[in-house]
């Protein structure tokens, strides 16, 4: 295990070279890995022995949350997978059922409100501030619906350039004085006070769920929920600013 970590860890950084190098190579590599899943596998069946398994290995009776992975919006017309979550729900195995896609399945499912998905989740970084609109007005006008966020600093690729934007709107006219002040671009602690609570205020978001690999990154990202500098009228004022 040592040894397949090590050179995993040293590969990632040249891979991601390549990658910004030549952007086409991310829709083809998507692809491939796309491949290499089992199509199929949102039915009734799958659904049980899945969760069956889980509960199993886990050697619980029941999970806090049980989604439907990178499901396609098909899924939402399955009224016999539906139907089968219902079913685990009122057995007492689950105890909330949602989907997680990408952002037009999510958009769909809060469209439609299938009553037994109660959560959802999806990739919510800078570059999907504005979807963040879209949320914030669905949850307002019906409200209820438990939405979790992942990936919010996007990658390296993504902490470059949210990095980029924060630094560029010190300069922004459009931004109060004393709110560009507290941009400090050698306070380490201004991307995570950023980045996750410009998703969490006012978005209708009710968690985030960032990758951390070392203790740092999470004593880092609870102190950014815990310690912000911002206001909430700043931090709107902020993820308008930073919107692509």
């Amino acid at each position: 295990l040592p040894a397949a970590h090590t050179w995993k860890q040293s590969v990632k950084p040249l891979a991601r070279s390549v990658l910004r190098l030549f952007p086409g190579l991310r829709k083809a590599a998507r692809k491939q890995a796309g491949q290499l899943f089992t199509g199929n596998q949102f039915s009734v069946e799958t659904l049980r022995s899945s969760l069956d398994t889980s509960l199993r290995e886990l050697k619980t009776d029941y999970v806090d949350i049980l989604l439907m992975h990178a499901a396609p919006m098909s899924v939402l017309a399955q009224d016999d997978l539906l139907a089968e979550l219902q079913s685990l729900v009122a057995a007492g195995k689950v105890r909330m059922a949602g989907i997680s896609g990408e952002h037009d399945v999510i958009a769909a499912t809060l469209s439609q409100r299938p009553p037994i998905l109660q959560t959802t989740q999806f990739a919510c970084n800078i570059e999907h501030f504005g979807f963040l609109d879209e949320i914030a007005a669905n949850q307002t006008a019906q409200p209820g619906m438990f939405m979790v966020a992942n990936h919010p600093f996007g990658g390296p690729i993504g902490v470059a350039e949210t990095r980029s934007r924060i630094a560029a709107l010190r300069d922004t006219p459009d931004l109060p004085q004393n709110l560009r002040a507290k941009l400090d671009p050698g306070d380490p602690q201004l991307l995570p006070e950023v980045v996750l609570n410009t998703i969490l205020t006012g978005t209708g978001i009710d968690a985030v769920v960032p990758a951390m690999l070392q203790p740092r990154h999470l004593k880092s990202n609870c102190q950014a929920i815990a310690d912000c500098r911002f206001t909430a009228g700043e931090l709107v004022q902020i993820r308008r600013a930073l919107s692509p």
